[in-house]
């Protein structure tokens, strides 16, 4: 019974470790990426459908007057470097991506 109980114990403290590392990976950020090249709504919408698609993206909101996406993503399932490769790509200029504030 003891040795039952030890290797539930230990099961457990992976399960924990496990976890805790998923965690970590699965923080939510948010960037702002400046994006040139945006002249109409068919634009606007083609930059939100694409970055939308990519796994990890939680969220999408474009805007046309600001010329800019607002990107809401899973860290580890992708980067601000896939969110930008994929916007220029589509034939616009994505800037730098910047972390929104709070």
């Amino acid at each position: 019974m003891g040795l039952m109980t030890l290797s539930y114990r230990q099961a457990l403290k992976g399960e924990e470790k496990t976890t805790s590392q998923q965690s970590l990976q699965g923080t939510a950020k948010t960037v702002i990426i400046p994006v040139k090249g945006m002249s109409c709504s068919a634009c606007q919408a083609n930059v939100k459908q694409n970055v939308a698609s990519l796994q990890g993206v939680q969220d999408v909101t474009v805007s046309l007057e600001k010329r800019e996406a607002k990107v809401t993503y899973t860290q580890g399932k992708v980067s601000p470097e896939q969110l930008v490769k994929t916007i220029n790509e589509l034939g616009y200029q994505a800037g730098k991506p910047v972390e929104a504030k709070k």
